[in-house]
Order: C-alpha cells, then structure tokens, then sequence
C-alpha cells in the first residue's frame, strides 16, 4: 500500500476517509477491498455536515493531511497507517469559518474561497492558489484528472477554464440528498477510487444528468461506480489516502 496523490488516486484505493452514517456505501466500499476510515460529528461545523470528510480533511500532500482538532480517533487511525497529521482547531459553526479546510488539491492547483485560502497560507503545499468565490470548493467540484473536471459552479469553472482545465459545467443536481439543505453539491456524493473509477454514494443513473456526466468521464477513460442503488446522497466525498 502507497499513499495517493490528493484526490486524484493511479491504482485501486486500499484506504479512504469517509463519514460513517451512509452503512451501505461504507459496506461497498470495505467489500472493493478499501480500508473505511470513519469520520465522527464535530462540533465545530455545522449540524447537517458535521461528520464531512471534505469539511474535516484536507489533503495537503500524498501521505500528509490537515484534519479537525476534535478528530481524535480519526488522527490515531492515520498514524497507524504512517500518514502524518496536522491539527486544526480554527473551524467553527457557520459560513465563511467552517470552510477553511473545504479547498481542493488538484494535481499542482489549490482552489478555495478567501476564508480557505488565508488560512492555509501558512502551510506549505506548493500549489498555485485559485482564489474563488464559492467558500465550499471541495464539495462543489469532481476531479477527473489533473486536466478535467466536473462542477455546477460558474465561478469555479470559469477559473479553472482559465488555466486550460478542461470543465463541464453543469446544472445544480437538486436530486442530490443532503438533510438540513434544499439539496447536495456534486463533489459531496463521490471520490475517486481508482485513475478509472469514480465512485457514488447513490445509484448514480438517478441524477438527471448522468448520461452527460458519464460521457465527459468516459473522454477520460473514468466509469461511474454506484455504491448503493439509493438515491444520490452528500455524505462529505470519499476521500481516498493510500492505494494498492
């Protein structure tokens, strides 16, 4: 087992950070092989997305993460796998300070809002910032490759347009379950688990638009996976750390 780039995982995924509350899809997660390292609700966000990976978590290297301070028997699970941990105990309840770990690494790119980014000046990633205006960038975005990706946020496709990513900008999918929110982001009901495989906490053919998601995948040799055959849920993304 070797670590992952973040996000972004070349081979089939062996460990991966993932809240606990959606028991089938961390079900047919461990039965593909992936060790389910489990998220507990913190105090620190907001109630509906209390046990967020993508809120809790944030891959600043292969093998080295910033995870929520109050995270404690998740910290102690990744220094059983060798993965260093840096803890942060700014978050607090509530838009713009609650999303100061929801930037993404994207291969050499570190896309955030303001908060996000001001904050995470201070660690060194050795990553272009791309300052956005949509404070939950993580969960607003799927990473295809280093190259392409998937959002329905306008602000986030035209900056990363900017910079020769390739983009299909979709329609808001309010078939995506999030309890508390009229509906889920995109980016928060997936991850990938493989360079090929792009794995749904949901049946994936019930968002309204998977034949054109499946297509723009498919230009990437990348395939949707359905954990469940459940409708779409937003369980904070699955974020996988270490590959076979």
């Amino acid at each position: 087992m070797q670590f992952s780039k973040p996000n972004l995982p070349q081979k089939s995924a062996r460990l991966c950070i993932v809240s606990g509350k959606n028991k089938k899809a961390v079900r047919a997660l461990e039965q593909r092989g992936i060790i389910c390292c489990q998220t507990r609700p913190s105090k620190s966000l907001s109630a509906p997305v209390a046990d967020h990976p993508d809120m809790l978590v944030l891959p600043l290297k292969a093998g080295r993460c910033l995870i929520c301070s109050d995270q404690k028997e998740l910290i102690k699970r990744m220094a059983q796998f060798q993965i260093e941990t840096v803890s942060c105990s700014a978050l607090k309840p509530g838009y713009p300070s609650e999303t100061l770990l929801n930037s993404l690494l994207f291969g050499d790119l570190l896309v955030g809002g303001t908060a996000s980014l001001g904050y995470l000046e201070s660690f060194e990633t050795k990553c272009s910032a791309v300052p956005v205006k949509q404070g939950y960038a993580r969960c607003s975005v799927i990473p295809v490759t280093e190259k392409a990706a998937i959002t329905a946020d306008k602000g986030i496709a035209a900056a990363l347009q900017a910079l020769g990513i390739e983009i299909l900008l979709i329609r808001p999918e309010t078939g995506i379950l999030l309890k508390g929110y009229q509906y889920g982001f995109i980016g928060g009901c997936c991850g990938k688990i493989s360079a090929h495989e792009l794995a749904f906490c949901g049946d994936f053919n019930q968002l309204e638009q998977h034949r054109e998601i499946e297509q723009f995948l498919a230009r990437y040799d990348v395939v949707p996976v359905s954990l469940t055959q459940e409708p779409v849920q937003d369980i904070g993304g699955i974020l996988t750390l270490c590959e076979e």
